[in-house]
């Protein structure tokens, strides 16, 4: 069994490190001092190909595999922890939606994951998401089980 990187792989990891270092390491200290949480870097990394990247091709993501997914967090993680958690915390959820949704939800939320700032939260909620009684899922939570049309 061969355990090295692939060129595809390693070219990956190439891309991301060089696009932390270019994009974090100007902000990093800033953005820790000041608490900011700056969202234009989740429309840099959208536009790299880095924000979703494990989604599929068909709903706008880059199509890579888990193993790629580790690779690019692990290469952002190197030059800062907090911006790569800004970065992947953007589609944090979306592999219930990948794996259990409809076809009509993938389309829906996936692929404006891949595009957008703002977390799958909002975007389940704007989705037509509601708890099994039917209401909004920010009224309230008796039950923990959401339903998503």
């Amino acid at each position: 069994m061969d355990f090295e990187l692939s060129e595809e792989q390693r070219m990956i990891q190439d891309t991301a490190y060089k696009f932390a270092v270019n994009e974090f390491e100007p902000i990093a200290k800033e953005c820790d001092r000041e608490e900011k949480f700056p969202k234009e870097l989740i429309k840099k990394a959208a536009e790299a190909g880095l924000v979703g990247c494990y989604i599929p091709e068909a709903y706008g993501g880059a199509g890579l595999g888990f193993l790629e997914t580790a690779l690019v967090t692990e290469q952002l993680c190197r030059v800062d922890l907090g911006l790569n958690l800004v970065v992947f915390t953007v589609t944090f959820g979306t592999e219930n939606i990948m794996f259990f949704g409809t076809e009509a939800q993938k389309k829906k939320i996936l692929a404006v994951s891949c595009k957008r700032s703002g977390h799958i939260g909002r975007r389940l909620y704007r989705a037509g998401c509601r708890d099994r009684r039917g209401r909004n899922p920010n009224q309230g939570r008796e039950g923990r089980e959401r339903i998503c049309d």
